[in-house]
């Protein structure tokens, strides 16, 4: 459970496709989507392009304090994809005041910043870029940290004013099944008139 707290505090020495009507309502949640907004995670992309993606969580509980608000220290977990032939991740790229991982492990993230996040409804915290150079279904999976703070297992998150509080967070479909999806049949999303909880209720 302490895990993340002592990485944080070495860190401050390092110093268009399917869209839901509006952001997961539900505090304190993880969820990949393709756009900063995080209304997005189903989407078509023809072949040759690259296609952002966005790890965001939405509505942190943590707002913190002002004048800062500082709401997210850092963050931890872990995701998979399921790649085509010649379809590839070409960068993962952490946001943030000096992000440092302490993960050694691919697509697995203990994150670290050197100043905390300023609160907002959806804090992106990280980009990942893939490249399609062949057709396919690309799909994400959330997952926590290999070596997980969190008991039982779960992605989260570190407040902002005090890193010693450790807050656990859901995932955007639900579970850990697949949350975005690129070129397939969008199973995960939702219509204009659908809500995030209507979605969530396919995975339970």
């Amino acid at each position: 459970m302490k895990k993340l707290v002592v990485l944080l505090g070495v860190a401050s020495l390092l110093v268009a496709g399917g869209a839901a009507a509006q952001i997961d309502p539900d505090l304190d949640m993880f969820g990949f989507y393709f756009d900063e907004g995080a209304t997005i995670f189903c989407t078509d992309a023809t072949i040759g392009t690259q296609v952002p993606v966005y790890l965001c969580i939405t509505n942190p509980s943590d707002v913190g304090a002002p004048p800062t608000n500082y709401t997210v220290s850092g963050w931890e977990c872990s995701f998979e994809t399921t790649l085509p032939a010649n379809v590839f991740i070409l960068s993962q790229t952490m946001r943030g005041d000096q992000p440092t991982n302490f993960s050694s492990t691919p697509n697995d993230y203990i994150v670290g910043l050197g100043t905390p996040f300023t609160w907002a409804p959806v804090v992106v915290v990280l980009d990942v870029l893939v490249g399609l150079f062949g057709p396919g279904e690309v799909n994400f999976t959330l997952h926590p940290a290999e070596n997980s703070s969190f008991d039982p297992p779960a992605p989260g998150y570190a407040s902002g004013d005090d890193a010693n509080i450790l807050i656990p967070c859901g995932y955007s479909a639900g579970g850990e099944v697949v949350c975005a999806v690129i070129n397939g049949d969008c199973n995960v999303t939702a219509s204009e008139d659908q809500t995030w909880g209507a979605v969530k209720t396919l995975y339970k």
